[in-house]
């Protein structure tokens, strides 16, 4: 290969990864309003004894997902976390399910994590990534795979709030209003123009000091 040739190669790989990569508002304006599709091939993994399925047609879903990259011992940690808000919100009287989907691969890694962290509410398995392939808005970053849809599966929250308090009571706001009025939210309190969250500032301003989690 010539020298010119490798100058030429050298700048096409790096306008590959200049236009690849998006900043988090660019992340958060491609999913938000975005409609989430729960694919068939999703299977369901319980370790105790509540054998239902995660309900996909809930009034409002809290959805957490993790690929295989965060189905690791140490990323399944926060899985104990996870169990207080999930506590937290069975004690509001409203139809809010949360449904966490794992791309693990191997089902024995999801399985044994589970039985580790005691995280016996039922979950998805996504043996093939079905998932992402239906969702091609899902961003890269991990730490966008969390969040809040509404009646008819539109995403008007993401992030996780693991480790972020104030995002937490965001969330907690965020499906205040959803009850109030009937699993969606007033186009005044969710979208501009462009369909992006009003709070996103907001949402990036607080993920600069976060570290990532799931």
């Amino acid at each position: 290969m010539t020298f010119r040739n490798k100058i030429g190669l050298f700048y096409l790989l790096a306008c590959c990864l200049l236009f690849s990569c998006h900043t988090p508002r660019e992340d958060i304006g491609r999913i938000v309003g975005s409609t989430i599709v729960f694919p068939r091939q999703l299977i369901t993994v319980s370790i105790g004894d509540d054998t239902s399925v995660p309900d996909t047609l809930a009034l409002i879903k809290l959805v957490t997902y993790i690929d295989s990259d965060g189905c690791d011992d140490c990323s399944l940690k926060i899985l104990r976390t996870w169990r207080g808000f999930v506590a937290e919100m069975d004690s509001v009287p409203s139809n809010i399910e949360c449904v966490f989907i794992f791309a693990p691969k191997r089902i024995e890694n999801l399985k044994s994590g589970l039985h580790v962290h005691r995280f016996d509410l039922p979950v998805f398995y996504d043996p093939d990534g079905a998932f992402e392939r239906s969702n091609p808005q899902l961003p890269a970053n991990p730490l966008f795979h969390t969040f809040l849809l509404d009646r008819d599966n539109r995403v008007v929250l993401v992030g996780s709030p693991i480790g972020n308090p104030k995002m937490w009571e965001l969330y907690k706001s965020t499906i205040a209003r959803l009850v109030e009025n009937g699993g969606i939210l007033p186009k005044r309190d969710t979208y501009d123009t462009n369909c992006k969250y009003v709070c996103r500032d907001m949402i990036v301003k607080s993920f600069g000091q976060q570290k990532y989690h799931y």
